[in-house]
């Protein structure tokens, strides 16, 4: 993940990195308030290669990056807009400062505990915050929030967090 003050700039960054390292773009657009992030995937060298020139290009403009291998496939699909086939049986629900807060307590989250993600809320419309809903069984629920709270404590980002057992099935069809 690459983040930046300028959106002109963002987009620079955006394609000088594409065309540095063989990278695939998940994807690259503005957030709030008036940024540019860019998150991207490939093998860890051409990431580096990549994020290099990116933050380069940025200069002062440059505010943020995330470079986290081995990354949970689920997170990826979840940045893709794909979510959970899973049945809701409990809710934990995490809330962070930034865009990449909750991808490193997305990936935590799942690491931890056989969860799944519901869905993935990041910087767009919610002022540069963003949340992560994850469901399995309650104690697995758990598990995943207090792994996803630790992840991304250490980088400042968390800010708050909820455990729902047994969500209302009215809460539930308004999640999507």
């Amino acid at each position: 993940v690459l983040e930046s003050r300028g959106i002109a700039k963002g987009i620079e960054a955006c394609d000088a990195m594409l065309k540095t390292g063989s990278v695939e773009i998940l994807r690259s657009n503005t957030t709030c308030p008036g940024k540019y992030m860019t998150i991207f995937t490939g093998n860890i060298s051409d990431v580096e290669s990549s994020l290099s020139i990116g933050k380069e290009i940025l200069g002062k403009r440059y505010i943020d990056h995330l470079l986290l291998a081995n990354v949970e496939k689920e997170v990826i699909q979840s940045i893709q807009g794909k979510t959970s086939s899973r049945e809701i049986e409990a809710l934990g629900l995490l809330e962070y400062f930034s865009v990449t807060g909750s991808i490193y307590g997305a990936d935590a989250a799942l690491k931890a505990a056989d969860v799944g993600i519901v869905k993935m809320k990041m910087g767009f419309g919610i002022g540069g915050k963003s949340y992560l809903i994850l469901t399995g069984k309650l104690a697995a629920v758990e598990t995943a929030v207090q792994a996803g709270l630790a992840a991304s404590q250490e980088h400042g980002f968390v800010f708050d967090s909820s455990l729902i057992p047994s969500p209302h099935p009215e809460l539930i069809s308004q999640l999507g």
